[in-house]
C-alpha cells in the first residue's frame, strides 16, 4: 500500500459522506501521489471545488490553511513538531483539529 495515497483517501471519504469539501495539502516530499489522486477524482466526475489540492511547504501553505478562519476543521498526519505548529495556527480561530502525530511506519 502506498501510504500517502491511502492517507488522502482516508480523509476524503468522511468529508464526502458528510457533505463537505476538502483541501488536501500533501507533504512537499510526496506530492506526486496527491497529484495522481486529484487526476482520478477529476476522471470520476467529482464536482469542481469538492476536492481541492494545494501544493507547497508546510511552514507556509500548511500554516496559512490551518490559520484561515474559513477552514472549519484541520486534520493532519505528521510529526509532533508540525502538529504543534498546526494546533497553534488553528487555535487562533478555535478551529476543530484532529492530529495523528509521531508515527514511525514500522514494517510488520
Amino acid at each position: 500500500m502506498e501510504l500517502p495515497f491511502f492517507l488522502i483517501a482516508r480523509k476524503l471519504a468522511p468529508a464526502l459522506i458528510t457533505g463537505n469539501t476538502i483541501v488536501i495539502k500533501p507533504s512537499e516530499f510526496t506530492p506526486n501521489n496527491a497529484i495522481a489522486f486529484a487526476e482520478i477524482v477529476h476522471q470520476v466526475g467529482l464536482p469542481k471545488g469538492v476536492f481541492n489540492l494545494v501544493l507547497g511547504r508546510g511552514e507556509t501553505v500548511g500554516q496559512e490553511l490551518a490559520g484561515n478562519p474559513k477552514v472549519a476543521m484541520v486534520s493532519m498526519t505528521g510529526s509532533v513538531a508540525a502538529g504543534e505548529k498546526i494546533m497553534a495556527a488553528a487555535a487562533k480561530n478555535i478551529t476543530k483539529v484532529c492530529l495523528e502525530l509521531g508515527g514511525k511506519r514500522l514494517p510488520l
